[in-house]
């Protein structure tokens, strides 16, 4: 070693730098256990020495230094290897960053050599350099001899590319992946979700088909048949589509997606039967989503009613998806129809109980309750079943006569059976106020107020519908029998409120004054009179006789506030009650009148004795012109003008008024008649109400409408009802015994308690 260090001291050059070299490898010999410092020289010699000192399991740091400025020393093409050995090198010693240069060099170098695309592929998934990663795996990929491995190296490359947010290159990693082996699971999907995501149609089902050459999984083969069917379902080729859900359903009979678009091909085609079979079959399926079922069932259904006519099937779907709580409002009410129209009475009641509180109207829900009620009844012939439906019926439409008959014929809850009841009262009252010929509603009331016990609005009910000409043997009885039960006479004076409540709407105001103040002057101008009645002083009947037909015209007198009068009996008709105002007034029945007293007499005289005391016998008496030219006249007496038209009778009017009346009466005129000047009322409207007034009272007294609008219409029993129709005097009388103030009044005068 001494003597080559001293002839390289002595040497320059090449020849110095190889003796140095020389020196290095003797002491490496020397000592063979302890590294030797390499040459510091650039020389060939001192290169090569260097590879010399740092052979293969040496530290990989000293080896990679040396491989790496071996350079040409050995040749070009021995230079590329050692870089490539310097990559491999680095990569022991974790200098992966120096590795991925080497290689980098080397690959550039030898593009083909796998080692070194391996080589930087590997340093940089070390040093976590995923672009370059991405590249290296696509080299190998596009380089590697083995099918397998080649894809393998692609697959690599892609899933490094979709990390990086490349999708082109990704999908181009893909496809060459694919193309090499089509076995790769991870690739096929990666690329199947990326076609089928951009509809590429025809390259999703070139992907299908290749994949099923190559798969023996029977789910994914299910997969990829429901792939190509949906893609050929779209294309237009139903054919097409069928045949591949055939592969579908023979691998799996339940498949959702299958059975639906079975359904929806074949319906296209025209094969209904087919269609209605795979729809029914989906809507059957526990398994299968909610929304699908429903769907598929409801699109079965069409199918079996509209186009199969199987009914029977029509109503198994729709009851799977009831029981599985699928059925939303639309479906249960083709169920209920569906159940109906099969017979299955048994489901129709249970559906339609639903729909009786499920529907949005009123008229929905009626509608339900009332099938409902009616199959229980007349189908299923359990009528008490059908209560749940008959309270809903009645909650809903509390007036309806099927529910109410068929509450009154089953067994209800007490309190339930009353509310109902009550109910329906009220708003058949309200419903006859403006119908008060409604038979319908005339006869419900009856018998609701005959089932809550209540006599009295009972009795005007039955009174309205034999007026009306429909009554019966049984109607009449119960009318007769609430009748005899009621006080014939009032036990209570008329009080000033209760008058007012007798009086109809419009009797009232200056006018109605007017005629009070006039009621014996009118009588004795314009009648009636007692001589013009056909009595005299011998038909007079004396107060104290005790005669019983006074005493209980005496207890009507009475309530009038009339504490004094004369009865007269006899005249030209036996059954004719006549008031005449005057002091006392009197009052003149037939001969045919007796106690007790009739209702159409009790009537009549309830009638007499308000015009005596509201001075409107006139109105009874002479017609309405006759009422305005009284008005008139006695707007003249107070020295008023009233504008009117030319009267016929004015003048008579006039002369007779102008001659009875007495002194104090004229004084009081001008008052009154500047009221009804000032109001600018109308006589001959008021004379009409006037007359209202006297039915309302008259019907009172007697508790008989047909007694008071025989009298009012001069017609027959027979002819009554017909007669009613379409008169407004008429109807009015029959809103007003239907009314709670007639009950009211007669409450208020004790004509609702016992005789």
């Amino acid at each position: 070693k001494g003597a080559r260090l001293a002839v390289a001291g002595a040497l320059g050059g090449e020849a110095r730098e190889s003796m140095f070299a020389g020196a290095a490898l003797l002491e490496a010999r020397i000592h063979p256990y302890e590294p030797a410092p390499l040459v510091a020289s650039a020389a060939p010699a001192a290169r090569l020495a260097n590879l010399e000192l740092s052979p293969p399991g040496a530290d990989p740091r000293r080896r990679a230094i040396a491989l790496t400025e071996l350079g040409d020393a050995l040749g070009a093409d021995a230079g590329t290897d050692a870089t490539l050995l310097a990559g491999w090198s680095s990569f022991a010693a974790t200098d992966f960053k120096g590795a991925a240069a080497a290689f980098e060099r080397a690959a550039a170098a030898h593009p083909e050599d796998l080692a070194a695309w391996e080589g930087l592929r590997a340093a940089a998934e070390q040093s976590g350099d995923r672009p370059t990663r991405a590249r290296a795996a696509e080299e190998l990929g596009a380089r590697c001899h083995d099918a397998g491995r080649g894809a393998a190296f692609w697959e690599e490359a892609a899933l490094l590319h979709l990390d990086l947010g490349g999708g082109e290159r990704a999908e181009r990693a893909l496809d060459a992946g694919f193309a090499r082996d089509a076995t790769r699971g991870v690739t096929f999907d990666k690329l199947f979700r990326r076609v089928r995501e951009r509809k590429d149609n025809d390259k999703l089902l070139a992907l299908v088909a290749r994949r099923l050459d190559v798969t023996d999984e029977p789910q994914e083969i299910q997969k990829l048949f429901w792939e190509q069917a949906r893609v050929l379902r779209e294309k237009g080729d139903h054919a097409g589509a069928l045949a591949a859900l055939e592969h579908v359903t023979m691998l799996d009979p339940d498949h959702v997606g299958a059975l639906a678009l079975l359904g929806e091909i074949n319906i296209k085609r025209a094969n209904f039967e087919e269609a209605a079979e795979a729809l029914g079959r989906l809507a059957q399926l526990d398994a299968a989503p909610g929304k699908n079922r429903l769907t598929a069932g409801i699109a079965a259904v069409d199918l079996y009613e509209n186009k199969l006519n199987r009914f029977d099937r029509a109503l198994e779907i729709l009851l799977t998806l009831h029981h599985a709580n699928l059925s939303s409002l639309p479906v249960r009410e083709r169920l209920a129809r569906a159940a109906a129209r099969t017979g299955s009475w048994v489901e129709a009641t249970a559906i339609l109980e639903t729909l009786m509180h499920e529907r949005s109207s009123a008229e929905g829900r009626v509608e339900a309750a009332r099938l409902a009620m009616a199959i229980y009844r007349d189908r299923l012939s359990k009528p008490q079943e059908a209560a749940r439906a008959i309270v809903k019926l009645l909650e809903e439409s509390p007036t309806d006569g099927e529910a109410l008959d068929m509450l009154l014929s089953t067994e209800h809850v007490r309190e339930v059976r009353e509310r109902l009841l009550r109910s329906a009262r009220e708003e058949l009252v309200v419903a006859l106020r403006t119908r008060p010929t409604d038979l319908a509603f005339v006869r419900r009331l009856a018998k609701v107020t005959r089932a809550l016990g209540d006599e009295a609005l009972q009795q005007a009910a039955l009174g309205v519908q034999l007026a009306l000409g429909a009554g019966d043997a049984q109607t009449e009885g119960a009318f007769a029998q609430l009748s005899a039960r009621k006080a014939r006479t009032p036990q209570i004076a008329i009080s000033d409120s209760t008058l007012r409540s007798i009086l109809a709407r419009g009797d009232e105001g200056p006018l109605a004054d007017l005629f009070v103040l006039l009621g014996p002057t009118l009588a004795e101008a314009l009648g009636p009179s007692l001589q013009a009645s056909g009595v005299g002083r011998r038909d007079k009947v004396d107060p104290r006789s005790g005669l019983a037909l006074r005493n209980e015209i005496a207890s009507w007198a009475g309530a009038f506030g009339i504490k004094e009068f004369d009865l007269y009996v006899g005249g030209k008709d036996p059954l004719a009650v006549q008031g005449v105002p005057g002091e006392p007034p009197s009052l003149i029945v037939g001969s045919g009148v007796t106690a007790p007293l009739a209702p159409l007499t009790r009537a009549r005289i309830a009638r007499e004795l308000l015009a005596i005391t509201r001075g409107t016998t006139v109105a009874r008496a002479r017609d309405d012109i006759t009422v305005a030219a009284v008005v008139v006249a006695a707007c003249g007496l107070a020295e008023l003008r009233v504008d009117h038209p030319p009267y016929a009778v004015l003048a008579e009017v006039e002369r007779l008024l102008g001659k009875a009346i007495a002194r104090r009466t004229r004084k009081a005129l001008p008052e009154i008649c500047q009221a009804i000047v000032k109001s600018g009322a109308d006589a001959r409207a008021w004379s009409r109400r006037a007359l209202a007034s006297h039915d309302r009272v008259a019907v009172v007294a007697s508790g008989d409408p047909s007694a008071v609008l025989l009298d009012v219409l001069g017609t027959t029993p027979e002819k009554l009802g017909q007669a009613i129709k379409g008169n407004a005097r008429a109807e009015e009388l029959l809103r007003f015994v239907l009314s709670p103030p007639y009950l009211e009044i007669r409450r208020a005068l004790g004509l609702e308690g016992s005789a």
